[in-house]
């Protein structure tokens, strides 16, 4: 629990979160919880495991790219899905 982010003070900016759906190190409920506590944050589900995110090589990272360029411009996204985005 003390390694929860939930338990971290509400963020200033902000936060979108990519969840590889595949993750068998950090389970996709974390993120899920993270969301329903601070529910201005944006989460993407992404069919890869936990590594692929931060993979350029994978075939995750164009979604990476675009959560980043969502983000940078500003983006919110009702739904939390991006453009090429796996449900």
């Amino acid at each position: 629990p003390d390694l929860d982010p939930v338990r971290l003070p509400a963020p200033q900016g902000a936060v979108r979160i990519l969840h590889g759906t595949g993750d068998a190190v950090v389970p996709v409920e974390v993120s899920e919880s993270y969301v329903r506590h601070h529910p201005a944050t944006v989460l993407t589900r992404v069919d890869c495991g936990h590594f692929a995110l931060i993979d350029p090589r994978s075939a995750a990272w164009p979604v990476v790219l675009d959560a980043l360029a969502a983000t940078a411009a500003g983006l919110s996204g009702g739904s939390g899905r991006l453009p090429g985005a796996p449900r």
